[in-house]
């Protein structure tokens, strides 16, 4: 992976694991899992799926990518 494509990657994740500590700021989870740590891993796992779906010359189309991705994440 080149130096750009690592630093839009690096920067996604950050956005998104921003994005999530923002819109669950107020929740409070009894899940012994910290929240940092599912937040990294959304993030990575989100950002690992975009690279994923670019790469393979987007097949999909976006609105079917979000469908699933968001279907992943409320299981």
């Amino acid at each position: 992976m080149n130096k750009g494509a690592t630093s839009f990657k690096e920067t996604l994740q950050e956005i998104v694991f921003s994005g999530l500590t923002k819109a669950n700021r107020d929740q409070h989870d009894e899940d012994s899992i910290p929240q940092k740590i599912k937040y990294h891993f959304v993030a990575s796992a989100l950002t690992g799926t975009i690279e994923w779906w670019v790469k393979s010359s987007m097949r999909y189309e976006p609105e079917v990518m979000v469908e699933h991705i968001l279907h992943q994440l409320h299981k």
